[in-house]
């Protein structure tokens, strides 16, 4: 998409945004300001902050309200990727992000919207007026502030981030709508006139991603016909959703492998549904179960009943990744519930597709539904923690130390 069109598309979002009840429009001006949109598809929209303060707090306040404005402007659950401008944060070129300040009046922050696949909840609903326990109330920023004046307000906002002992932001590894690459562009870019910079060195890398998906377009079902001896003879075959919803139907009825399916984002698990009886293992984000069950995930109760589901219509083993709460994993009599694996991420590349390599991995290894799943987590956790898309560090040792703790 190009730049002038993106910033508008960003405008838009931020007056979306601005639109809700409960919302301080200045407060959004105030931190919105501080984004930069980068890259945008069909259902993927990446930002970049100028400091990790700006893309924590973005994150753990903003980040669904901006999701609830790209829905309700273009009905599509979109993914949201904040990543900080490595070129802004070292050049010290902002100050922190405006925080609370003695004697200056308080505005409650909002609750986050529940979302549910393919539908626009509305508008999202406040949390009372009380900010979340154990962390400082959002605060209408001063107008026009000098840097003199910015000064004790940054340092209060950085003690804030300080008595909150830096913690990690907890994010979903597993999750493809955190991490997978988005539909094609909708723009005329070039790879040869980008010019690529820290500061959207990953704008690049994911659309060159997005470009790549063209050639799913070419696994057409009479090419997978041609290629049916080697599919039967595989011990394995992983499939995920960017592949043409004829061609996943030609793999389910006639190759005789074990399916791996992973749907790879809202709008593209549409196009398993149906498709589901001769599936081995599916890997799908809670959006994406919902979708595929007819469940509405609430409760413990409710996420039973939509792996179940998913179970029933011939899917023998169900990861569902549930983001901080970890990933559930169920089949036919059994489940588990898998704490997430924490990690600092530096790359949000690839943390899915590693996840769904172990679970081959260890099906091929003989493990059993709990073992499978600590160690697709594990895998997910050491993806992220490299700046490169495969982390050097990963190995099957790595991934069952990691596993084991």
């Amino acid at each position: 998409m190009e730049s002038e069109k993106l910033e508008q598309v960003w405008r838009a979002v931020c007056d979306q945004v601005k639109s809700y009840n409960n919302i301080d429009p200045s407060q959004i001006n105030a931190f919105f300001s501080r984004l930069q949109p980068q890259a945008m598809s069909e259902d993927f929209l990446m930002l970049t902050a100028d400091n990790d303060f700006i893309k924590t707090w973005i994150e753990r306040h903003y980040v669904d309200f901006i999701k609830q404005a790209l829905m309700d402007l273009y009905r599509t659950a979109f993914t949201v990727l904040i990543e900080v401008d490595i070129a802004a944060e070292a050049a010290g070129a902002n100050p922190a992000a405006p925080a609370p300040a003695t004697g200056a009046s308080t505005a409650a922050v909002p609750a986050a919207p529940a979302t549910t696949a393919g539908t626009a909840t509305g508008t999202p609903a406040s949390d009372g007026g009380h900010a979340a326990a154990g962390e400082p109330a959002v605060v209408q920023p001063a107008v026009q502030q000098t840097a003199t004046e910015q000064a004790p307000r940054a340092a209060h906002a950085a003690a804030a981030y300080e008595a909150r002992g830096h913690e990690e932001l907890e994010g979903d590894p597993y999750d493809e709508d955190e991490t997978d690459g988005p539909d094609r562009p909708t723009s005329t870019l070039t790879f040869e006139n980008f010019v690529i910079g820290d500061s959207n060195r990953m704008a690049y890398s994911m659309a060159v991603a997005v470009a790549d998906m063209e050639i799913c377009e070419k696994l057409t079902p009479d090419y997978f016909a041609s290629q049916k001896e080697l599919l039967d003879g595989a011990a394995a075959v992983v499939v995920d959703a960017n592949l043409p919803r004829e061609s996943i139907a030609y793999l389910v009825e006639h190759c005789a492998a074990p399916l791996f399916v992973d749907p790879v984002s809202t709008v593209k698990a549409e196009k398993l549904q149906g498709l589901l009886s001769h599936v081995h293992t599916l890997k799908p984000n809670r959006i994406e179960a919902e979708l595929l069950s007819g469940v509405k995930i609430t409760d413990n109760a409710t996420l039973h009943q939509a792996a179940q589901a998913l179970l029933d219509q011939g899917v023998q083993r169900v990861f569902l990744s549930l983001g901080g709460d970890g990933v559930f994993a169920a089949q036919q009599g059994e489940t588990h519930l898998e704490p997430i694996c924490k990690a600092k991420m530096r790359n949000a590349t690839g943390a899915g597709d590693a996840m769904m390599a172990s679970l081959v991995w260890s099906f091929l290894a003989g493990r059993n539904l709990a073992e499978s799943c600590a160690a697709g987590t594990a895998a997910a956790a050491i993806a992220v923690e490299s700046e490169e898309t495969i982390n050097p560090s990963m190995s099957a040792e790595a991934v069952l130390a990691r596993a084991a703790k």
